[in-house]
């Protein structure tokens, strides 16, 4: 899981999402937002206009990650537009851009409605809306799930590249709440508790190895420009992004394997890109 860097959506995707938007925030009560945001979700691609919305929206989307993969899990393949905060919850937040993400079935799944906030206590509160729960407005408070869209994922775990390739939930001394952030993302998202998502973190690794050690070689050769910018691309396309950004960090840094700082070594242009 790594920063999204969102591109703008078309201005009649806008003001196609500004109009649905308008029509759930026009109801009187708060349950009545919730029913019309349902409504107007599964009929956002009843006319042409909504459809070709929605077409841009998921283009956009597809374009925030590495071959169309999955914003949390960065693994498999995403096809389906993810509310960051629950429309089921935050009806406000149903047609808004800065609220999706891209999400494959195996994390939309889990995650679903499950939403927690970090109350003035700094405890972490749970609110989720059970099925026979009355449909009442969620506590107000800090996000518990870090958004990648507005956070930096890798700046509240790390990953542990010297034999687990799991997320490490990180402290912050400035921010009481940052590991338990962390970790609630990390177990919410089931980052960690999928063997083949880690096995495809350190797969991805030796490939980002690989693929570093080509390029300082065919540099060495003397190999066109148009060669090593296609090597680099390849590298920066490439599914688990997180990993190799955790690869560069480790390297500026100074820390994690030995091995890391040496690849980085062999061509340290590498760090910047």
């Amino acid at each position: 899981m790594r920063r999204l860097r969102p591109g703008a959506l078309a201005s009649k995707t806008q003001r196609t999402l500004a109009a649905l938007q308008q029509t759930v925030d026009a109801e009187p009560t708060y349950e009545a937002q919730v029913a019309t945001c349902k409504k107007e979700w599964g009929r956002k691609t009843s006319s042409k206009g909504k459809k070709a919305a929605f077409q841009d929206v998921k283009a956009k989307l597809s374009a925030m990650s590495a071959g169309q993969r999955c914003h949390y899990c960065e693994d498999s393949y995403a096809d389906e537009i993810e509310h960051f905060a629950p429309k089921d919850l935050y009806p406000d937040l149903a047609f808004r851009w800065d609220n999706y993400a891209y999400a494959c079935g195996p994390c939309n799944g889990p995650k679903n409605n499950k939403f927690a906030i970090i109350d003035a206590s700094g405890a972490l509160v749970d609110v989720t809306r059970a099925r026979s729960a009355s449909v009442t407005p969620p506590p107000r408070g800090q996000t518990a799930l870090i958004d990648p869209r507005q956070e930096d994922p890798l700046e509240f775990f790390v990953l542990d590249l010297d034999g687990t390739f799991e997320f490490v939930a990180l402290d912050d001394p400035d921010d009481p709440t940052s590991r338990l952030r962390a970790t609630y993302t990390i177990d919410v998202l089931r980052l960690n508790a999928r063997p083949v998502l880690v096995r495809q973190r350190k797969k991805s690794f030796l490939s980002f190895a690989a693929m570093l050690f080509q390029y300082s070689y065919m540099r060495g050769l003397g190999h066109s420009p148009a060669d090593l910018r296609e090597l680099r691309e390849n590298i920066l396309t490439s599914p688990h992004q997180s990993v190799w950004i955790s690869m560069q960090r480790a390297a500026r840094q100074q820390r994690g394997p030995a091995r890391i700082r040496q690849m980085f070594a062999i061509a340290p242009e590498a760090l910047t890109w």
